[in-house]
């Protein structure tokens, strides 16, 4: 996130999300060969249907065929896989990932059980449950699955085959969200030339594809390169499927995210409005991806310091969070915090302390009590101690706060010397003078330090100039 001088400070704050996806691979065909030439008249219907972005009625025709062969064959027969993977698909597209889980571990399990299975289609299994994980915040799986599926389809299809396409980019798509830049970049590049070279450089896939690759160049702030990317994405997308499919939201989600870094904010307003009014429509009004895009323009007001219509967003976009991925999930937590931050800096307190203290709860719970991700929100609850005069819990979290950071950041690092000084004006309220002196005394070394090689640097600048 670009942070600007005429930004307020609540902006600064906001979470900024990862908006890379992962594809679903169970709508290609049937797993089991020796069936796919049987009539499947309503399966096929229910195909359609889910191409065409209509996912409840397909998800009504895929439960009903779900029973009727379990009627015929019973509940564990591998001729179920195919169907159970499609609902699972279907049920992802509707932001119900927890169904989704449930069915493609269904299917894993029958799968993993059948004798004969071949494994290119256990694979798409596999890959599938990863895409369900990944979205329900359990990366650790979601990487080990898809891992499997690449090392199977790779000894099995070799490194370049069509199959390959969707399981290298959900494992880039993992990397991308664990910050593993350069890894995800190497890997959307490969499924990128394997899909312009086998698919063709229009394919629906390709689009997905360009629209990760962008965002990883967004996230590096390389907006020269990840615009045109994106656009590119949105058109082939478009002729696809036309201009209302919710295909195009990630694409329009994030070229309106990308203006809005660049404080293009009038054609960034636009894009969330198409890509809110496609996801209304298609997928109802408590679909996680609308979630997402409703806090992305919480995040656009910020900076216009528009507060009111920013907690609005915010408060919409952590119900629909609560309600479809559960209380524990990392968007939950993003969320929380940032309404938090809203009623922090509005000054009201009571409001704020909950939301953050739970918010802090929350990511210690997912990672750990020393992760340095958990650094903004110790701060922030501090400084909400300080405003409350609640100096002893301030202090223990400033404690927290210094040892990450001098662990991550280093004893000399200005960020960590700011913080130092915010400790020891609580240490002061605290009557602890004498040692707030020292804790101030080294603060004010790292920061005279810091200007002494910052005004060196440019000395030596300046000199290499003249030459």
């Amino acid at each position: 996130m670009i942070a600007a001088t005429d930004h307020p400070p609540f902006a600064r704050k906001l979470t900024k999300g990862i908006i890379c996806g992962m594809i679903c691979l169970a709508s290609a065909a049937a797993l089991r060969p020796e069936t796919a030439s049987k009539p499947q008249s309503e399966l096929n219907q229910a195909a359609l249907l889910y191409v065409q972005g209509m996912y409840e009625p397909a998800e009504r025709i895929y439960r009903q065929e779900l029973a009727k062969m379990e009627q015929t064959v019973g509940p564990n027969d591998p001729s179920l896989v195919n169907v159970l993977t499609q609902l699972g698909t279907v049920y992802t597209s509707l932001g119900d990932f927890h169904q989704a889980e449930a069915f493609h571990r269904r299917a894993l399990a029958i799968a993993e059980k059948s004798p004969g299975q071949v494994q290119p289609q256990l694979a798409i299994v596999l890959s599938n449950l990863a895409a369900a994980c990944y979205h329900l915040g359990n990366h650790a799986e979601a990487e080990s699955l898809a891992k499997r599926a690449l090392a199977i389809q790779e000894k099995i299809l070799g490194p370049a085959h069509t199959d390959i396409i969707n399981t290298l980019n959900n494992v880039a798509a993992l990397y991308h969200s664990q910050g593993r830049l350069a890894e995800a970049e190497a890997l959307y590049r490969r499924s990128l030339a394997i899909a312009e070279t086998t698919l063709g450089p229009e394919h629906p896939t390709v689009a997905l594809i360009l629209g990760n690759l962008a965002e990883l160049y967004a996230r590096r702030s390389r907006y020269v390169k990840a615009e045109p990317l994106y656009r590119r994405s949105i058109a082939i997308s478009e002729k696809a499927w036309g201009p209302e499919h919710p295909t195009l939201v990630p694409g329009l989600h994030n070229l309106a995210n990308l203006y809005r870094d660049l404080e293009y904010y009038e054609r960034a307003v636009p894009l969330y409005e198409r890509a809110i009014a496609i996801l209304e429509r298609t997928a109802g009004p408590e679909h996680p991806d609308l979630a997402g895009v409703l806090h992305s323009m919480a995040n656009l007001y910020a900076r216009q310091n528009d507060l009111p219509k920013v907690e609005s967003l915010l408060r919409r976009s952590l119900d629909i969070w609560e309600k479809t991925l559960g209380f524990q999930h990392p968007n939950v937590a993003a969320a929380t915090h940032d309404l938090g931050r809203l009623y922090l800096v509005q000054h009201k307190y009571g409001k704020a302390q909950p939301l953050l203290e739970r918010a802090l709860a929350m990511r210690e719970a997912a990672l750990g009590g020393d992760n340095p991700s958990l650094a903004p929100a110790l701060r922030e609850l501090a400084d909400l101690y300080v405003a409350k005069r609640q100096y002893g819990s301030a202090e223990r979290l400033y404690t927290r706060l210094l040892a990450i950071q001098e662990k991550t950041l280093g004893p000399r690092h200005p960020d960590y010397a700011a913080n130092l000084q915010a400790y020891a004006s609580v240490l002061r309220k605290l009557n602890r003078k004498s040692y707030a002196e020292q804790v101030n005394a080294s603060a004010r070394a790292i920061l005279s330090r810091d200007a002494r090689e910052v005004a060196h640097a440019a000395l030596r600048t300046t000199s290499d100039d003249r030459r």
